[in-house]
């Protein structure tokens, strides 16, 4: 083998490995961002007329990211209910008007929530 070739092969080598690591670094980095409490929910701004809110009107709200399991919640149960299951949660709107805030929260403690206004 000639010095040439030989030179060759380790710079082949070295990027092999250099391109190795980034492929492994990057998909950590993606990991990471799942671990680290990226949870959102979606849509995450919703707004009820009462007349949109009174013909039974439903919207389904969906979590994203974090680590399932998700535990939702509602702050006014007055205002409105949710049905959940798994990733998504179904807010019913109540004859009230005001301020209302869905969230999700993951098996981390990490949460995300819908505001929603009725009017």
């Amino acid at each position: 083998m000639t010095k040439t070739s030989a030179l060759g092969s380790i710079i082949i080598v070295l990027i092999l490995l250099v391109a190795s690591f980034c492929f492994i670094g990057c998909e950590q980095e993606s990991d990471d961002h799942v671990r680290n409490g990226q949870i959102t929910v979606s849509p995450d701004n919703i707004k009820y007329s009462y007349a949109t809110a009174m013909s039974n009107k439903t919207v389904t709200i969906t979590a994203q990211g974090g680590k399932p399991d998700y535990i939702w919640s509602v702050a006014h149960t007055n205002i409105g209910t949710i049905t959940s299951h798994g990733s998504t949660a179904i807010y019913r709107p109540a004859d009230q008007t005001g301020g209302n805030f869905v969230t999700a929260t993951d098996a981390d403690g990490n949460s995300a929530t819908a505001t929603i206004t009725q009017f």
